[in-house]
């Protein structure tokens, strides 16, 4: 690669952000080139080993979001519904006591899930805003605290109270969940061929200023730009803010700082055969907080997930003790699961720099979301699930959106640029 080499638009990250942009920048016929630091991309989307289709990152499409609607539809994939109250619905597990999704102690866990996201005014955390409205730390209240801590990944003491109230106005039909038939590796697949990558490539400056960027890589190389886009996850790009020539400015620093990640865990249990009922969730109290099914053309598996301070618990189990708990929660349903039916387990903690799980909003941070939407000085761009409102924040819908919006933004401009030259 030349050390001159020069394009319209870099991307940092070929993650879902980063592919995306790129595919929407190139049929706007808009020169990009696509760093990638790893000799691999689709960034935190994770596909099992396996020949399944089970995914160990993301899985699910949440909503009916318009971006990711129609990136999967260009592509010529199918997705498939799970409906949260499909087959037997959703049970809670607590020791021994097994409660169903018609009962009342059912329809508390929701109750209280639903009061957590109606705080007003001075922001406050939520476990603050929970034990002010009574939501306690056990019973119906544990759920629903730990569904709250997994759907955001963190610390109830940390975790704004007033960003999950803008969740819900965002969430665009959040009951939807549907997965992509044959997993998002069929998306990133689809992808990467309509872009210009270049894998294995480290970032280690960037020189910027009101009129071109550049950046400099590990071996030496100058890429010079007229716009840079940064899809990196935000943990990534709060590690990197030293290395802008000039420091970026006070304001969006900030709030890159600002925001927090979060921590996940999930574990695929592969087995011969499903002899339970079909039951759409299973919460428990033990290191594996939430169950779920996945059948597929290849064979059929257990998921079970876990996100925010449980993380820790599940990393102290061994594969085989979670996997005795899957046994034991199953056989609590009435169904029937023994070692031998298992034929492999696969799993993955999302806790460490580059591989964590998703952005989460603390305390008194609210609008730094916002903020990192902003350009930079009409050059640096910054893309991604953090950077959409809460209801998108942290899936898949989120970081597609964020991709259309900066692909739209620097296709204005390079229009008004020409529109400018033509005169």
């Amino acid at each position: 690669m030349p050390a001159d080499f020069q394009t319209d638009v870099l991307i940092i990250g070929a993650g879902i952000t980063g592919l995306t942009l790129s595919y929407r920048l190139r049929q706007k016929s808009i020169a990009c080139l696509l760093l990638e630091e790893r000799k691999h991309v689709g960034g935190r989307l994770a596909h099992a080993k396996t020949r399944s289709a089970c995914e160990l990152g993301a899985e699910f499409i949440h909503g009916s979001h318009r971006a990711i609607t129609a990136l999967v539809k260009e592509a010529n994939l199918e997705m498939d519904d799970y409906p949260m109250d499909g087959g037997e619905g959703r049970f809670f597990c607590i020791g021994e006591r097994i409660y169903n999704q018609s009962s009342a102690f059912a329809k508390q866990v929701e109750h209280l899930y639903e009061l957590l996201h109606t705080h007003r005014g001075y922001d406050v955390s939520v476990d603050q805003f929970a034990r002010k409205v009574g939501v306690s730390e056990d019973g119906a209240g544990f759920f629903a605290r730990a569904r709250v801590a997994r759907l955001e990944g963190a610390s109830l003491a940390d975790l704004s109270a007033s960003s999950l109230q803008s969740a819900i106005t965002n969430a665009g039909n959040a009951d939807r969940n549907a997965r992509i038939k044959g997993g998002f590796i069929k998306l990133i697949n689809w992808l990467s061929p309509n872009c210009t990558l270049l894998l294995g490539t480290k970032v280690t400056r960037i020189f910027w200023s009101e009129d071109r960027v550049c950046v400099q890589t590990a071996d030496g190389s100058r890429l010079t730009c007229a716009k840079l886009v940064l899809t990196v996850p935000l943990d990534i790009l709060q590690a990197s803010l030293q290395m802008f020539k000039p420091l970026l400015p006070h304001r969006s620093s900030k709030a890159i700082s600002s925001l927090r990640m979060g921590v996940a865990a999930k574990i695929v249990i592969h087995v011969k055969r499903v002899s339970w009922i079909n039951f759409s969730a299973f919460a428990t109290d033990g290191p594996v907080e939430v169950w779920w099914n996945y059948r597929h053309d290849h064979g059929n598996a257990l998921v079970g997930f876990t996100a925010g301070p449980g993380t820790a618990k599940f990393e102290k189990c061994s594969m085989a003790e979670l996997s005795d708990q899957a046994i034991t929660d199953i056989r609590r349903i009435g169904g029937q699961l023994s070692r031998s039916d298992i034929i492999n387990v696969e799993s993955v903690v999302w806790n460490r720099l580059g591989r964590m799980a998703y952005s989460y909003v603390p305390v008194h941070a609210l609008g730094c979301r916002s903020i990192l939407a902003e350009p930079i000085g009409d050059r640096i761009y910054i893309a991604g699930e953090a950077t959409v409102p809460a209801g998108l924040a942290g899936t898949i819908a989120g970081a597609v959106e964020s991709a259309d919006r900066v692909a739209a933004a620097i296709s204005r401009d390079f229009e008004t640029r020409l529109s400018v030259f033509s005169e």
